[in-house]
């Protein structure tokens, strides 16, 4: 900004005693220097660097594997996850598929060549519906194996399966069995829950004893029982090898019949009381078309976290690995309300979407928008009301300047000439604010085409004494400004 200019015939009476008049002032802003061409190409790359990066990012994730949330996911590596194990088997020649919904399960088996040559996985059944575990049964008949990972009591019903929990704790337990999944030696290191056998199951698991040991907390439908149910055999417990026994199993059994065989090969006998022989991993062989059945009681070993610990790795590649295919089932929401294999939605209060789910959301947009008209209306329309006195820009520059002069401050005038200067010139000559003036004369000398003398002069010289001083350098650093500008 260019010096105000004043009259010089008013401007001898300062510091008389009486206060000159003064002239209006002339004050006139020069157009914003624009910023060097090196600092704008640099921001301008930065910006394009930073776009790539976060284009990049926002397309890994929406391309990667979708995970679902649930503990012992394939595709989560946190610590829940079970991504460690998935890509540990695919590097020893496993081929991993993964599915989220029966209907891809039932697919996916069904084009397959032969199902002895495939294994299938349940890691977590939150989300595994009565219908949906109906249709799991059967699905994978006449696999090799079936994987179950700590299923709970209404679990073990819905898949038919002779077990019952029975206890659950964090102790270190030692497997004291020889199979294919678990050998002696083999430390459990992590959470586990156990399992106790149930005997003399046959007939249809819906009738009979397999539904009676559920425990109360699962609610039956009043139209469930009366209705007409597909036939779904039991397996039998006749063979079955307990690994990982707990300590009261493990206690008990070394006084009776069986305790001689507790801790060889951990077969139960067909007339074994309930529960008592339990463990953390029961191998149920194969029964007619039910394939080779292992209930792994320890989710936690499967984990990323605790993979590595003890021999929970060597126990998941046996578990998981034993074909060269194995299926990882991971069920989605929609397998909540899937029906049964007749095609029929079984009808279970406590699972399930409830059916006012979709009604009430709808209705909740809908209260939303609205809400947001209501809202929107009672702004109205811009108003533009005008103001009571009009304030020029230059009010404050003038009242300052007034101000320099009533109080014959000239060196403090001078300063704020020279630091305005100073400004300009550093903006116009791409330097930063804060160059020394030492270099802003330089570069100001070798701009205008001044004298390098006449510049520092102007610039970090002596205070003016008089008025007619103070305009003449007002002036002067108006021209050295002009002629960098015109450069």
């Amino acid at each position: 900004m260019s010096a105000p200019t004043r009259d010089l015939s008013e401007a001898s009476g300062v510091g008389g005693a009486s206060t000159p008049r003064l002239a209006p002032w002339n004050t006139t802003v020069p157009a914003r220097a624009p910023r060097s061409r090196r600092r704008t190409a640099f921001r301008a790359i930065v910006l394009v660097v930073v776009a790539v990066v976060a284009a990049w990012a926002l397309s890994a994730v929406i391309a990667g594997p979708p995970r679902s949330g649930l503990p012992l996911d394939p595709g989560d590596a946190g610590r829940s996850g079970a991504r460690a194990a998935a890509e540990v088997l695919r590097q020893q020649g496993v081929d991993v598929s993964v599915v989220r919904g029966i209907d891809d399960l039932e697919r996916t088996l069904g084009a397959a060549d032969s199902r002895a040559r495939w294994t299938v996985v349940l890691t977590d059944a939150t989300y595994l519906g009565q219908g949906a575990a109906e249709r799991l049964t059967r699905a994978v008949e006449q696999t090799r194996r079936f994987v179950v990972v700590e299923p709970d009591d209404v679990e073990l019903g819905d898949l038919a399966l002779p077990l019952t929990v029975t206890d659950r704790s964090g102790t270190s337990l030692t497997a004291g069995c020889r199979s294919d999944v678990a050998d002696p030696n083999d430390r459990l290191g992590a959470s586990w829950s156990s399992y106790g056998l149930l005997a003399g199951l046959a007939g249809d698991v819906r009738s009979g004893s397999a539904r009676d040991r559920t425990p109360p907390a699962r609610p039956t439908g009043p139209d469930t029982s009366a209705a007409p149910q597909p036939p779904l055999l039991a397996r039998s417990a006749t063979g079955a090898t307990v690994c990982f026994l707990t300590p009261d199993a493990s206690s008990g059994s070394s006084s009776g019949g069986t305790g001689s065989t507790s801790r060889g090969s951990g077969s139960a006998p067909a007339d074994a009381p309930a529960g008592a022989r339990s463990g953390a991993v029961v191998i149920l062989p194969r029964e007619g078309r039910a394939p080779e059945t292992v209930v792994l009681g320890s989710a936690a070993a499967l984990s990323n976290g605790k993979v590595l610990d003890a021999a929970h790795a060597a126990l998941t590649l046996r578990a998981l690995g034993p074909t060269e295919h194995l299926l990882w089932y991971v069920p989605g929401v929609s397998d909540l309300d899937a029906p049964d294999p007749s095609g029929r939605h079984v009808a279970d209060p406590g699972r399930g979407v409830p059916e006012w789910l979709v009604p009430a959301s709808w209705l909740l947009a809908a209260a939303v928008v609205a809400f947001a008209l209501a809202r929107g209306r009672r702004l109205g329309r811009l108003v533009v009301e005008p103001l009571r006195v009009v304030v020029r820009a230059v009010e404050t520059t003038e009242a300052r300047g007034r101000l320099y002069h009533r109080a014959a401050d000239r060196p403090l005038a001078a300063r704020a000439l020279r630091t305005g200067t100073r400004t300009r010139l550093a903006d116009r000559l791409g330097l930063p604010r804060e160059t020394p003036v030492v270099a802003l004369v330089e570069a100001a000398t070798r701009a205008s085409g001044h004298p390098h003398h006449d510049v520092e002069q102007l610039l970090d010289g002596p205070d003016p004494t008089t008025d007619r001083d103070l305009l003449l350098l007002a002036q002067r650093l108006a021209d050295l400004e002009e002629s960098v500008r015109s450069a």
